[in-house]
């Protein structure tokens, strides 16, 4: 009778993300690596995000995991990303494959002698559809005053409230500087807690 290993749970696989993945993301750039992002107002949480050059976001499916709520990350992640990658156990890739559009990354996770390995199954590509809005919603309303005021929008702006604002600040930048403006403002906060402490 074949010895049953048991199943990879999301720290496994988590702990080797960090330790193979992330640290080619990051590169040489300034980065930050944020565990368990709130996206669209807390509708999502990500698993892992890297904020650098580009927002990437990385969900991780271990093999003890299902993908019931695989589609709704799906389309929030696609509002707010420039890439996503997926890892995922061997026994998800099929489902995830099927589920998440032809540009996120793939990775399978997998036990092995020397810990989890992760192999990958498809390349991560670039998001055609960031959406500005969503994005404004990451921001706090002093740094989206600031950003409208570098715009050039200064009248009319401290009674209204961020959701008001959030229409405002999408279309007073063209959306690649726009999503350079966020990744700015996320790379440089102070004193902020995004993330619940892992358990």
């Amino acid at each position: 009778m074949a010895h049953l290993r048991p199943r990879l749970t999301d720290r496994d696989v988590r702990a080797a993300v960090h330790e193979q993945l992330v640290p080619g993301l990051v590169g040489k750039t300034a980065s930050r690596v944020l565990d368990e992002f709130q996206v669209c107002l807390g509708e999502g949480r990500v698993d892992i995000a890297v904020v650098n050059g580009k927002l990437h976001g990385i969900e991780i499916k271990s093999e003890a995991d299902t993908l019931d709520r695989l589609a709704g990350q799906r389309d929030l992640y696609n509002r707010v990303f420039d890439t996503v990658t997926v890892v995922c156990g061997s026994n998800h890739v099929d489902g995830v494959s099927s589920r998440v559009p032809v540009w996120w990354g793939i990775y399978s996770a997998a036990a092995s002698r020397s810990g989890v390995r992760l192999k990958r199954i498809r390349s991560v590509g670039r998001n055609p559809n960031v959406n500005a809005e969503a994005l404004a919603q990451f921001l706090w309303k002093d740094e989206i005053i600031r950003l409208l005021a570098e715009a050039g929008v200064r009248k009319g702006l401290s009674g209204k409230t961020r959701r008001a604002l959030w229409p405002v600040l999408a279309s007073a930048y063209p959306l690649e500087v726009l999503q350079e403006k966020v990744r700015e403002c996320l790379k440089a906060r102070e004193d902020w807690r995004p993330a619940v402490p892992l358990t």
